[in-house]
């Protein structure tokens, strides 16, 4: 990583992410719903896979190949790329305010809050979500960052990739004016990696 320093060191073993967080579905089919795609949604999910989904309640954990099947159904829903970011947003927004807003208090508390100081508790954050998979951040300039997520299946998935870069610009904008995101690389299909800016 260059002159880079470690704000958040990805673990030495990563196992692979096996469950979401049924809660993060039901707030994307709560979007759907909003923006009147619910319809064409169920024509894409496979049938043999309509009854989990419907019945699924938050709070739960959902395994991943159901996952999966929800964020393909999503992908081929075929929606500008900037839609997706602010869907993702909105579902961070519901999901991790209220956490994410507990880690800004303490880290207020603490004397210091700031973008690359949110980062150092992001796996925190991911693991309310997610089951497995590791994350590792990295600042790279005064106001620059990149975060590594490794391990998830689902970032094979274009929707998941933009939706994620959503969740960090809701979640960074508690802390910073002006925040910028952008997917910098997906070297393996279960890895994705995010360059970060702030003012």
């Amino acid at each position: 990583m260059g002159s880079s320093r470690t704000l958040l060191a990805m673990p030495e073993t990563v196992e692979p992410a096996t469950h979401l967080r049924s809660t993060v579905i039901v707030n994307s089919l709560m979007e759907l719903r909003v923006r009147g795609l619910e319809d064409r949604y169920w024509e894409l999910v496979p049938e043999d896979r309509h009854q989990e989904l419907r019945e699924i309640v938050p709070a739960s954990w959902a395994p991943m190949d159901l996952a999966i099947a929800h964020y393909t159904a999503m992908q081929a829903l075929g929606l500008p790329r900037a839609e997706v970011v602010e869907i993702g947003g909105a579902a961070g927004d519901r999901l991790h305010k209220s956490f994410i807003g507990t880690i800004v208090r303490s880290l207020r508390a603490a004397g210091t809050v700031t973008p690359a100081t949110l980062l150092t508790r992001l796996d925190r954050v991911f693991k309310r979500a997610v089951r497995g998979g590791g994350i590792g951040a990295w600042q790279t300039g005064p106001k620059d960052a990149r975060v590594h997520h490794k391990g998830f299946a689902m970032v094979k998935i274009p929707y998941v990739r933009a939706g994620w870069e959503g969740m960090y610009l809701a979640g960074l904008r508690l802390v910073a004016k002006t925040v910028y995101v952008r997917e910098a690389e997906h070297p393996t299909p279960d890895s994705v990696v995010y360059v970060i800016s702030w003012v």
